[in-house]
């Protein structure tokens, strides 16, 4: 997998201490600016490097100083312009802080709009560049936002987050005014519940940075089993001041610390049963003064009060897929901004991919990164999905490398199964053959000559992992199953 880069940065090496400072700078606006000294490792022939980076990356900055274009730098401009014409490719000519008040350009530099550092380097001239690599002009200088004083959320914010604002309105309210949990009367605690794959992790970490300044801490705690669970939250004794050696010590250190401050935040992020729902909560101190979240596939949560969150729903897949895919600008985020640009065809087929998706905010992310970096369009990737289905769902490709979500669709609903059946050999065959009928309206009584306590068990598993959605109406009772996880079980069944 080739490495992605927003700008190549081409520039003569007598310039070395202003390039950096320019370098540092857009690190700052979260782009990845490829420079030589950075990327081209000793021994690595610096030919094929240049010739790989310049054919992949998103956009060129040719900077100009006291002493001109050096002798490689024109070559490195000689293909830019070549791919300039084949793909398009944002050149930015940028002159130097020391650059002459009359620099002799080439004609084809002459003939671009330049971004001019002869005055400083502004935040002003760092939004031209930002607004020349990535085609979106900041509405308002971009600031560093200042963290609270203890802020460990492991994953960045997403630039591509899509909806949830009800979602993330009510937690807030939740948390702000009702739902203090009965083993620690002060603290204020709420689960977001759903599927796999659904966008629970980024929701929260969502909610920690838009409402970080409600609080003097935001600590995370990863909680996919029970020993990544105690170690993680003893971990956070390290970040919290303490030296203590051994994980029970850490982990009294840090009750203590919850315990003795207020205003914090603290999320347990993939407590996927309520079996660790009850672990984590286990390890919160009495009378502590602080809001906790949790996610978990769990839809039984015990005395925790839950929000659920939904699959998006057409409209809200569709624009966070054209956003996703890049093919519309990622600044335009709400349906009444993204559907006057996109054409009628092309929201239909997009519309139809994430119907087919289930509007599954994991399965929406690794088709939009494939439709990006392939270049394959709507149509392209909603034929191959629906003839290679399974296949595409296992992100073979390489095409999703995401840090708070490493498994692709295929494997999050594979391990999930196995989870169940792992519990009970009914569930798995529950699941084999919802697999084969409609996903929304599977009746219990298909199973009405099984043991009721067995079939409890059975779906009880189930329902831990999401993998099913009990209803009753009246005195009827079925079940539904995503249409992802019908795709995944049917090709294990074929392999």
């Amino acid at each position: 997998m080739i490495e992605q880069f927003d700008v190549f940065i081409s520039h003569n090496s007598q310039d070395k201490p202003a390039v950096r400072e320019l370098v540092e700078a857009l690190k700052v606006r979260d782009l990845r600016p490829w420079l030589d000294e950075e990327q081209l490792r000793p021994g690595q022939p610096w030919q094929e490097a240049l010739e790989t980076i310049i054919q992949t990356t998103k956009a060129a900055a040719v900077l100009v100083g006291k002493d001109g274009l050096g002798p490689w730098e024109n070559i490195e401009m000689r293909a830019c312009l070549s791919q300039f014409v084949k793909r398009k490719l944002p050149v930015i000519p940028v002159l130097l802080p020391d650059a002459p008040s009359q620099p002799d350009l080439p004609l084809f530099l002459q003939e671009l709009t330049w971004v001019d550092l002869r005055g400083g380097l502004t935040e002003e001239n760092i939004n031209l560049m930002h607004w020349g690599i990535t085609g979106i002009n900041p509405a308002e200088p971009l600031k560093p936002i200042p963290a609270p004083r203890l802020f460990n959320v492991p994953i960045p914010r997403n630039p591509f987050f899509t909806g949830r604002t009800d979602i993330l309105a009510k937690l807030h309210e939740a948390l702000q005014t009702e739902n203090e949990i009965a083993i620690t009367p002060s603290t204020k605690a709420t689960a977001l519940s759903g599927l796999g794959g659904v966008g629970k992790t980024q929701t929260v970490a969502e909610y920690a940075y838009r409402y970080y300044t409600d609080y003097s801490a935001v600590l995370w705690v990863l909680a996919d089993g029970k020993d990544l669970l105690r170690s993680s939250f003893a971990q956070l004794s390290v970040l919290l001041g303490f030296k203590a050696e051994k994980q029970d010590d850490q982990i009294l250190a840090v009750q203590s610390w919850l315990r003795n401050n207020d205003g914090w935040l603290l999320i347990f992020d993939n407590a996927e049963t309520l079996e660790l729902l009850t672990t984590a909560k286990e390890l919160l101190p009495t009378h502590a003064q602080g809001h906790v979240l949790f996610t978990t596939r769990a839809q039984a949560t015990g005395g925790l009060a839950s929000l659920t969150v939904d699959c998006f729903d057409d409209d809200t897949g569709t624009v966070f897929l054209l956003r996703r895919s890049k093919l519309v600008a990622m600044d335009l985020a709400t349906l009444e901004h993204v559907r006057p640009r996109v054409s009628d065809k092309d929201w239909q087929t997009a519309t139809e991919l994430v119907h087919e998706l289930g509007g599954l905010a994991l399965a929406i992310d690794q088709a939009g990164a494939y439709i990006e970096q392939t270049e394959c369009g709507l149509e392209g990737y909603l034929s191959r999905y629906r003839t290679n289905a399974a296949v595409m769902l296992q992100d073979r490709g390489g095409y999703v490398h995401s840090t708070d979500h490493p498994l692709a669709v295929y494997k999050t609903f594979l391990l999930a199964a196995e989870n169940a059946k792992s519990r009970s050999a009914l569930a798995y065959e529950i699941l084999l053959d919802s697999a084969l009928l409609h996903p929304d309206g599977i009746s219990e009584k298909l199973y009405a000559d099984c043991n009721p306590l067995d079939l409890d068990k059975a779906l009880a598993a189930l329902k831990d992992y999401s993998l099913i959605q009990r209803v009753q109406e009246g005195e009827i009772k079925f079940f539904t199953v995503h249409r992802l996880v019908q795709v995944v079980i049917r090709d294990v069944c074929d392999g």
